[in-house]
This record gives C-alpha cells, sequence and structure tokens, in this order.
C-alpha cells in the first residue's frame, strides 16, 4: 500500500469534522492501513492532550441520565446475518451494512462502457457514495471533477498518471485532475467511490455517454 489519507484530511476525522462520505472512504481505508492508523492514534492523543488544557464546562444535572436512556433507546440489530464468502472477502465490516444484500445481489446499473456501479445509502446527501466494478484491462472515460472525489480500491487494482493503486490505496481527485483511470488487467477493479459532485467527462466517448455519468 503507497497511497494513504491526505494528513489534513485525517486531522478533520480525528476531529470529527468530516461528513458521512469522507468519513466512510477514510474509515474503509483505515481497515487496510496500520500506518494511517496509527496517525490518527496520534492526533487523538494531541486532541486529548488539548482538551485537558480546558476549563470545564457547566453542564446540566440530568445529563448523564437522558445519555443512559438514548443508549437503552438503540434500535441496532444485533442480528444481522453474516454475509457470503465473496462480500466478506472483498468488504471490509465497515461497508457491509451500506450495501444490505451481498455483492452478487446489488442493484449494478451501467455507469459507463465496462463500469457498473452500486449506489450505497447515505444519511448526509451532500456526498455521493458508490461500489464501483471496473472490467479487468479497461478504462474508466476520460474525464475531471466538479467537485471531490475520494477513492479507496477494495480489491484488484488500477493505474492512474503513473501511478498504481491496489487494494487498500486512497486516492483524491479535485478539478484540477482530468484523468482516464484504467483497471489493470489481472483481475477485476472494486473501488468505493465517494464525491460531492458529478464528474465532467472530456473524451469525446464520455461526453456521449455522460448522463450516466451524473
Amino acid at each position: 500500500m503507497t497511497h494513504h489519507v491526505p494528513t489534513p484530511l485525517l486531522f478533520d476525522f480525528a476531529t470529527g469534522a468530516l461528513p458521512e462520505g469522507p468519513a466512510l472512504a477514510v474509515t474503509t481505508h483505515l481497515s487496510y492501513c496500520g500506518e494511517c492508523h496509527a496517525a490518527l492514534l496520534r492526533l487523538e492523543e494531541v486532541g486529548g492532550a488539548l482538551l485537558q488544557t480546558l476549563e470545564p464546562a457547566a453542564v446540566d444535572s440530568d445529563l448523564l441520565s437522558h445519555t443512559l436512556a438514548r443508549l437503552d433507546e438503540s434500535d441496532m440489530d444485533a442480528s444481522v446475518a453474516e454475509p457470503e464468502g465473496e462480500t466478506r472477502g472483498l468488504l471490509p465490516p465497515v461497508l457491509r451494512p451500506y450495501l444490505a444484500t451481498t455483492l452478487n445481489g446489488a442493484r449494478w446499473r451501467f455507469a459507463a462502457r465496462h463500469v457498473r456501479e452500486a449506489r450505497l445509502p447515505l444519511a448526509n446527501t451532500a456526498h455521493r457514495a458508490s461500489l464501483l466494478r471496473v472490467a479487468a484491462g479497461r478504462p474508466v472515460p476520460q474525464h475531471t471533477h466538479r467537485g471531490v472525489e475520494y477513492t479507496v480500491v477494495l480489491s484488484g487494482g488500477f493505474t492512474d498518471r503513473g501511478q498504481a493503486y491496489r487494494m487498500g490505496d486512497f486516492c483524491v481527485a479535485d478539478p484540477s485532475v482530468e484523468h482516464r483511470p484504467v483497471a489493470m488487467a489481472d483481475a477485476e477493479c472494486l473501488c468505493l467511490a465517494v464525491l460531492d459532485a458529478p464528474v465532467l467527462p472530456t473524451g469525446r466517448i464520455g461526453r456521449l455517454i455522460s448522463p450516466f455519468l451524473r
């Protein structure tokens, strides 16, 4: 693994400032990357030390009882079935509740030639999260970005602008980037993609199918 979460983004994650979509991408990368996980722990230690220097703030006397009551009201289902083998092998635990089915049972839609997409439900609609499957050896249409896109490789890999991205690698692309990622030839590329605005096709073929990419 050679591509990691940028330090400013990891700092925002440590402070709880990231929205759900980017936070999901960072958490997914952390599932693979001990180096970034260690860096996160260091940031949290610094944050904890800073909190110790603050003066205590007054709170309502019933705060504790209200908090405990909320915990008792949790509607989390502890009986969620263990996913089947391929899904368990390819998706880290943090992503499985978002899929709510198996990889084969997901609603895959045509996103571009050789590219299929399955949307993941986010409570915060400011971002879109998707699983993307790109056929082995095939490119994603050339495009740039109206916003920021975070990509985490879940299996296989791709090459982009002279760099290779493999399982667990983290990629950030913004409006300054125009690219045409290509899945590696030996296997299909499965990745998580989170973006805050639609991509903008720039190649001739990409412009023809751009309605599918919005």
